[in-house]
């Protein structure tokens, strides 16, 4: 009888702790970008989009509205640097005024993905009067270059990127602008910034760069060696004051606006591979407050994910880790995950205390048909986003 009535409170016990749990704040993300190739999705591609993402339990919408050198909505500020005010593709129609009524309408938090960052052009357009794009074609000394002289830097898929350079001011002055644009103009939940990287250690040798290192460090040439340290840590820096001018642009506009990134992190040791390999220094963006939420990227396994989380926390002020998301993907290069693995992802991150997570990316889930999945097993109800 005693065993018994033991077995039932602790029956209870965990009945009550998971319909707690249930009810606690939680970041449902998912990152969603509306093209597929070189064509823009229809308005009713994104009213479905939204309305599955909602009707699974999730809560917020990380939509590209930058994408390899064109803004996704009606540009002043991009129409003021190329004479265009969106990719052409889009015509006259403002995506992201139209991703934001179907979010709305479901319930749904939206975020502006600045995903492409510094980040202008893709080769695979074709556009013969711009080969390298509008912005190139109007600032060619806004190209990045690496050590060699070249400015093409691989892509990660098909095509090469051609990147703005880090450094120079009237670059960082535009990207801001485009966000501030879109804080001005647009009822979003927030803005997230991506991309706010270098596409490897061996880049920053264009002429200005250059001259700019030279200037402040006795004339001095900047290191060939690309892991030098000082060289590694001054183009850091200017980095990470791109970042908090950024970030004091936007909440100048919308204090309330969350400004987010989405920096990557494969270790599940001591390592910082993003700033060892990328120069971005995330960890301090967090410690000084100049970043509301990162949705860090470990796109692993579900038996390895615990490790790299503790990995990524490393370094954080206590302050600063209440601030990290996990970003996650069903898909990779490398794995394609079963449901029951996605499932685990989501478990694995709620039991090592994360506030939640985003999953890379709506196509992925959608195609492999792991909605059902998620909602059933682990988003069972609707819940609001952790603040």
């Amino acid at each position: 009888m005693k065993e018994s009535r033991i077995f039932l409170l602790v029956l209870l016990f965990l009945t009550l702790y998971w319909l707690l749990a249930e009810d606690t704040p939680e970041l449902r993300g998912v990152w969603m970008s509306p093209r597929h190739g070189n064509r823009i999705w229809s308005k009713s591609e994104i009213a479905d989009a939204m309305k599955v993402v909602a009707d699974h339990n999730f809560n917020t919408v990380y939509f590209n509205v930058w994408s390899r050198g064109w803004p996704l909505w009606r540009s002043n500020a991009f129409y003021k640097a190329t004479g265009f005010y969106t990719e052409p593709a889009a015509r006259e129609r403002d995506i992201l005024q139209e991703a934001i009524l179907e979010a709305k309408k479901n319930g749904l938090a939206i975020e502006a993905w600045m995903e492409y960052g510094f980040v202008a052009w893709w080769s695979g357009y074709d556009l013969s009067a711009f080969p390298k794009g509008p912005i190139f074609a109007r600032y060619p000394e806004w190209l990045a270059k690496n050590s060699k002289g070249s400015d093409q830097f691989p892509s990660g898929h098909s095509g090469v990127f051609y990147w703005m350079n880090h450094n120079h001011p009237d670059v960082q002055k535009f990207l801001i602008s485009l966000c501030e644009e879109i804080s001005l103009h647009y009822e979003i939940s927030g803005i997230e910034l991506d991309r706010i990287r270098y596409p490897s250690l061996d880049c920053g040798y264009d002429e200005y760069s250059v001259e700019l290192y030279k200037k402040e460090n006795h004339g001095q040439l900047p290191p060939i060696d690309h892991h030098d340290p000082h060289w590694k840590r001054w183009r850091a820096n200017r980095l990470n004051a791109f970042q908090f001018a950024a970030y004091d642009a936007i909440k100048a506009i919308r204090p309330n606006l969350v400004v987010s990134n989405a920096p990557s992190h494969y270790s599940s040791q001591d390592a910082y591979p993003a700033y060892d390999n990328f120069l971005q220094d995330w960890r301090t963006w967090l410690n000084l407050n100049k970043l509301d939420a990162a949705q860090i990227q470990m796109y692993v396994k579900p038996d390895d994910l615990k490790n790299y989380i503790a990995s990524a926390l490393k370094g954080l002020e206590e302050h600063a880790r209440r601030k990290v998301f996990a970003g996650i993907a069903v898909k990779t290069s490398f794995f394609t995950l079963t449901k029951e693995e996605a499932v685990a992802l989501v478990l694995t991150i709620r039991q090592n205390g994360l506030r939640g997570n985003s999953f890379w990316y709506y196509d992925d889930l959608a195609n492999l048909g792991y909605f059902p999945s998620i909602q059933k097993n682990v988003y069972t109800k609707k819940v609001c986003i952790p603040r």
